[in-house]
């Protein structure tokens, strides 16, 4: 009978040992899915502004050759040799940051798009011009709650406005 009580007592052990290790592999699958889900996000948005990037920042000059370049309330003065230079700030805006995409356009705004749901998730760019305008560093930072604390993933890429357009 003790041997009984022994078993029973030995199984039930092992039982809730299992129980938490299978507990803490699924808590840690689901960190690691939302992270991954993070970086899809955030390399989307760096794929969808490097294939934008002339749309977004060119100034080109009609007729060439121009000096400044002007487009809307911006200007630039391109290159010699060159017909077209990148502003300040992304077209139509007046600021670099925090800005958001456009689902239906792929253009950039200062507001977050509603159509852009990914909940839990929330996303924004920053722009940093580095030295002159024709070089850009973009930011994607992508944020999400997990257990009671807010997770983070940035990725950047920098961006060079070198064809004359």
């Amino acid at each position: 009978m003790v041997e009984l009580i022994i078993a029973i007592g030995m199984a039930a052990i092992m039982i809730v040992s299992i129980g938490g290790a299978l507990n803490s592999v699924y808590k840690l699958n689901m960190r690691s899915e939302m992270r991954e889900k993070a970086l899809a996000y955030a390399k989307e948005y760096l794929e969808i502004i490097n294939e934008k990037q002339n749309d977004e920042f060119a100034c080109i000059c009609n007729p060439a050759p121009c000096s400044p370049c002007i487009k809307g309330s911006q200007s630039c003065n391109p290159s010699t040799g060159y017909s077209s230079c990148w502003m300040k700030f992304p077209d139509g805006l007046g600021t670099n940051n925090p800005l958001y995409l456009n689902k239906i356009t792929n253009s950039l705004q200062t507001t977050p798009d509603p159509l852009d749901n990914i909940s839990p998730f929330n996303r924004e760019i920053a722009i940093e011009n580095l030295g002159d305008f024709n070089r850009k560093k973009i930011t994607v930072t992508v944020t999400w709650p997990e257990q009671g604390s807010t997770k983070t993933v940035i990725l950047s890429t920098i961006l060079t406005g070198w064809k004359n357009l």
